[in-house]
């Protein structure tokens, strides 16, 4: 039997995507990607996502008016388990590892 994946967010069809900032780690030389993302009148959010996958898109992100990050958890897998999801005029999907949400500073 399938499980579906782990929703960590799902914003509504109204979100905005307000950054998007792809950073080398200085520890090991791997690719991140920070995102912020305010849905509707919400307060805005921000992921760090660790080792995306194919960022042929990663433009479209800036133009997606939905956004959603799952974990996959049937394959047991430890890496490669966290999808980041847009669409708006295209659907895309990015395969990362690990992903953790940044809290505001007070």
């Amino acid at each position: 039997m399938e499980q579906d994946p782990q929703s960590i967010y799902h914003s509504s069809a109204n979100a905005t995507v307000y950054s998007v900032c792809i950073v080398r780690q200085p520890s090991d030389q791997q690719l991140a990607l920070a995102i912020s993302i305010q849905d509707g009148d919400k307060m805005l959010r921000t992921f760090f996502l660790t080792q995306p996958q194919d960022l042929d898109n990663i433009g479209d992100l800036m133009d997606a008016n939905q956004v959603w990050i799952e974990k996959d958890t049937e394959s047991g897998k430890e890496f490669s388990s966290i999808t980041l999801g847009f669409s708006g005029e295209t659907h895309a999907e990015i395969i990362c590892d690990s992903v953790e949400e940044i809290q505001p500073q007070q």
